[in-house]
């Protein structure tokens, strides 16, 4: 069994669509990710 922090899907491994973001990450970086899966719409700054 690999950790989950050194685990790395295939991306045939994910739903269509999915991103797969590595650990150790920010809330930037999820922010981010988030604003682009996200319909438009308002934003706020994180």
């Amino acid at each position: 069994m690999t950790p989950s922090g050194r685990a790395r899907p295939d991306p045939g491994d994910r739903p269509d669509g999915a991103a797969f973001i590595d650990k150790p990450f920010s809330a930037e970086i999820v922010y981010a990710h988030l604003e682009e899966s996200l319909p438009d719409g308002p934003k706020r700054e994180p």
